[in-house]
């Protein structure tokens, strides 16, 4: 099947409620918990900008912190568990429950399989420009390690192995495909980013007007004009959570999206028996 042909495919797919939604919610669920737990420390930050804090504040800040640490572990272990049923539902055609059960009997390897790619792009984040080019290399030959574990059962070491494999005995083909979907998530975060844009244009403008108004008065803000610049941010809330709702569904939509197409190819290349492991 042509690479066109998966990528239509999987885009379409990717608008069944089933797969879509359970991302959503869970990147939602995180914007939500961002904002709620965000709300105490933006409501004493003018405090926190002039040094005028007190030890009771820091501790909230300390705390608020601590707990959207813990939210996003949770979120994140949470989508590697999804990540595999949704892997499992595109393989199987299955449903994305029995995948939940699938995925969990995986999901050590799936795990450890994060962690190793997680510790590469830490390492190579040091290495400036010639680490970025690094990491897109290693993005792309390892692009097929989580449908391995799923499809193959792999361990995840072996599962580097196989994809690497696959990548290196179909460098222009994969190549091709690694493009495509990277231009294709790339539009899709654009889109997020201007519609979000969109939804915040009055609290943009209002903003833009309350720092003309303070700059011709003074050149850096005092303690109170912050509080008067927060104050505006608290009134305005409700449009952050708008603008989680848009964030999120663009970034359920491409996940789901880059996971569905990852396995639509692998399962083409192994099937069509286009390389050898």
């Amino acid at each position: 099947m042509p690479i066109l042909n998966i990528i239509a495919r999987s885009f379409k797919e990717t608008f069944k409620p089933k797969r879509l939604l359970p991302f959503f919610l869970l990147y939602f669920l995180f914007s939500i918990c961002f904002l709620i737990f965000f709300m105490p420390i933006l409501s004493i930050s003018p405090f926190l900008l002039t040094l005028k804090y007190t030890s009771q504040q820091l501790a909230l800040v300390s705390v608020n912190f601590a707990a959207l640490f813990i939210i996003f572990i949770l979120i994140f272990l949470l989508s590697l568990w999804f990540m595999g049923a949704l892997i499992f539902d595109v393989w199987t055609g299955k449903g994305f429950e029995l995948g939940l059960n699938y995925s969990k009997k995986l999901y050590w390897q799936i795990l450890a399989l994060s962690i190793i790619l997680i510790i590469i792009a830490g390492i190579l984040s040091f290495l400036d420009i010639f680490g970025i080019i690094l990491q897109v290399f290693v993005t792309w030959f390892f692009i097929f390690a989580l449908p391995s574990i799923i499809v193959k059962k792999d361990s995840f070491e072996l599962a580097l192995m196989r994809s690497f494999s696959i990548v290196r005995k179909n460098l222009l083909r994969t190549f091709t495909f690694f493009l495509f979907i990277s231009f294709i998530s790339s539009v899709l975060l654009f889109s997020s980013v201007f519609l979000a844009i969109a939804a915040a244009s009055p609290l943009i403008s209002s903003l833009s007007y309350m720092l003309k108004v303070i700059s011709t008065s003074s050149q850096y803000l005092s303690q109170a004009e912050l509080v008067q610049l927060v104050g505006l941010l608290m009134n305005s809330y409700p449009i952050f959570f708008v603008v989680g709702i848009i964030v999120s569904l663009f970034f359920a939509f491409s996940h789901v999206f880059v996971l569905t197409t990852e396995t639509y190819y692998f399962i083409e290349l192994t099937k069509k028996k286009l390389i050898y492991f």
